[in-house]
């Protein structure tokens, strides 16, 4: 489902320390990065995206040594 304002993100794994979302736009530019303390099994983040053109980016999420990409649609 595309994105329009925000988007709720939800994580969850055994992994507690510092993760770090980026979402990298189609040329391969990081627009938005942020850190935050995981402590429990599933964690909540938001992201506001409406100040964002519209188009595919993508997010990447780093856990540790584990790193996850995921495919984000943002439209008007």
């Amino acid at each position: 489902n595309p994105a329009r304002a925000e988007v709720q993100l939800q994580i969850g794994s055994p992994y507690q320390g510092p993760v770090v979302l980026t979402l990298i736009d189609v040329q391969g530019r990081p627009v938005w990065v942020a850190t935050f303390e995981k402590t429990v099994f599933s964690a909540e983040h938001t992201l506001s995206v409406q100040n964002l053109p519209e188009g595919l980016y993508l997010l990447r999420i780093e856990q540790g040594t584990r790193h996850e990409t995921r495919r984000l649609s943002i439209q008007p």
